[in-house]
């Protein structure tokens, strides 16, 4: 049993709904990427009671704030854990909507895809820089993915509304003189989300941990600084 199907018996025995988010939630929706920690939507009102399964489970408390509680995990073979704490009114919306998570998950499940969307573009517009692109990454793949149809261009109204505008210009003048290069033709190339299932990627997950425990240290570090690096487009 892995463990999100762990926490996801042992939070049903305390009566404590929950629903994936983050990387997990991502890879839900068929975006197979990495992720180095595992991120869980629950009600504020029970804090409390999460913080003690957490502690029951041998994670760390790491730090904390009015909307997170975040945990280190008991050893290499597990990823850390983030509580994301909702209102009443908003998890119980999530819940409605939610769907399974792969059958490795257990009893788990996820945020839809429509609440999963919304949930990264507001951290697109409103949280730290760091993870700009990240997420931008996610919303680009999974509307790729799972062919959603944008009535309001998300681009324009979300990714270009960030804290940094400044990092960026555009140019008219092409970075690399075309003809200095010389790529392969990879067309025929396949996406990697289609070779490989939520539960592989599931499994894979609970393997970054421990034989890349120096990547996973990384989101441990200081938050980043502002980029002071011009990019051209």
């Amino acid at each position: 049993m892995n463990a999100i199907a762990t926490i996801a018996a042992q939070a049903a025995e305390r009566d404590l709904p929950f629903l994936l988010g983050g990387g997990h939630a991502v890879i839900t929706h068929g975006h197979s990427r990495n992720t180095f920690d595992l991120d869980l939507v629950i009600r504020r009102s029970d804090r409390e009671r999460w913080t003690a399964l957490a502690r029951d489970m041998g994670y760390v408390p790491r730090s904390e704030g009015p909307n997170f509680v975040q945990f280190d995990a008991p050893g290499l073979d597990r990823l850390p854990l983030d509580l994301m704490l909702m209102n009443e009114e908003t998890f119980g919306k999530l819940l409605a909507e939610a769907v399974p998570a792969p059958v490795s998950a257990g009893a788990a499940r996820s945020v839809s895809l429509p609440h999963l969307l919304a949930m990264k573009c507001h951290a697109i517009k409103h949280g730290h820089a760091g993870r700009i692109v990240k997420d931008a990454d996610d919303v680009q793949h999974l509307i790729q993915i799972n062919h959603v149809v944008c009535v309001v261009p998300i681009s324009g109204s979300c990714f270009l509304s960030t804290a940094q505008p400044i990092c960026m210009k555009k140019s008219n003048d092409s970075a690399v003189e075309a003809a200095e290069l010389e790529f392969p033709d990879w067309s025929g190339m396949r996406e990697s989300a289609g070779r490989v299932t939520p539960d592989q990627a599931f499994q894979l997950c609970e393997e970054y941990a421990a034989v890349m425990p120096e990547l996973a240290k990384r989101r441990r570090m200081e938050p980043p600084q502002k980029c002071v690096v011009e990019f051209t487009l």
